[in-house]
Parts: structure tokens; sequence; C-alpha cells
């Protein structure tokens, strides 16, 4: 079928390179294939509702196998040893709430003292706790008035080059999803050193 070798062909089509970007040799994903192929699905249909189609050719298609990769992770051992080499105490504070507290980098640089709630070392009762309710994030400027529109943005940082020169924009926004806004126990560990 025609529309099956057109999915296939798009896995060899090379991917399109960013402006700055170097060219890896990477090709057209099969989460991007998915998405193609739910758009000309909708296309197909809402031809059939104008009458211009008696049928949906994608309807039948089949996208191509591909095996997807798991995401590595590290092990507590790895994780440790990358913790004790960190010399730098800013990004060892990130890398410990991104391992313990599985924060995304945006959700990390987006905190502020506003979020987090500490309580004394004597307090057993009070755990402290850090509420994700934000994230920054590098927005385009045009889809940035649909989200503004919204309330989702709550500031807008001030552009570093000329206005019409920039065609992104660094924002404090809400996350994505709503199970994404989540509040966070830190527990205290206490160990002896032996």
């Amino acid at each position: 079928m025609e529309i099956d070798r057109f999915f296939n062909d798009l896995l060899l089509t090379p991917v399109v390179l960013r402006k700055g970007h170097a060219d890896n040799g990477k090709t057209v994903g099969i989460s991007i294939v998915e998405k193609i192929r739910a758009t000309m699905r909708s296309a197909f249909n809402q031809a059939i509702k104008w009458g211009y189609i008696t049928s949906n050719p994608v309807v039948g298609s089949t996208l191509p196998k591909v095996e997807r990769r798991s995401r590595a992770v590290w092990k507590p051992d790895e994780a440790q040893y990358a913790l004790s080499a960190c010399g730098n105490e800013l990004l060892r504070l990130c890398m410990l709430l991104s391992i313990g507290c599985s924060m995304r980098i945006g959700e990390i640089l987006g905190l502020q003292w506003s979020s987090i709630h500490l309580t004394p070392i004597s307090s057993l009762d009070n755990l402290p706790t850090l509420h994700v309710k934000q994230e920054l994030k590098r927005c385009d400027v045009h889809s940035l008035e649909q989200t503004a529109s919204r309330g989702d943005i709550f500031f807008r940082f001030p552009a570093r080059k000329q206005a019409h020169t920039c065609t992104t924009v660094l924002v404090l926004k809400a996350p994505k999803t709503a199970s994404s806004v989540r509040t966070l126990y830190i527990f205290r560990l206490q160990w002896s050193k032996r």
C-alpha cells in the first residue's frame, strides 16, 4: 500500500536541522510518524464529511514496527558516585532534587522560595515540603499569546536581544499537565560515618 510505504520512507528521512545545530545523522523518529499518521487520518475524515472522498485510506494503514529503546537510568551506586564527584554545590543540589524528588530540569529552575516550606530540625510532625507549581520554559513567541490567554504564564523574562529578532521567550509557566502540580516531602536522613 502506498501510505504504508510513505510511513516506512519517513523513518529513513533525515531530520530537519535547527539553525546552529550540527548534522548528527538522525532520521525522523517513530513518534513523529505517529503524529503525521494521526493528522492525515483526521484530514481524510474531514474530507469524507465534506464529500471529497468516500473512504479514509489511512485507516487500513499500518505503522512500521520499530523497537522502542528504554531510557537509561542511573543505578544507586552510579548516582552516589555522580553526587560525590560533583564539586559545585548548586549543581549538586539540582542533582539531589532530580534524583531524590524526580523533578525535571524546568521544574528545578522554576523553583521559588515561596514554594519551599522548611521546618525546624526538632519538629518531627511537620516534614519540610516543596510545592511544584511552575516550570521554567522557553516558548515560541507566537504560541505564547494562546498560552497567556489561559492564564498559564506567571512571569515573562525580558528578552536579551532586540524584540524583532527573538522568536522564543523565557517564561515561568504552569506545568503542562495537572498531575505535574504536586507537593513533595523532603525527608531528613541521618547517618553516621564509620
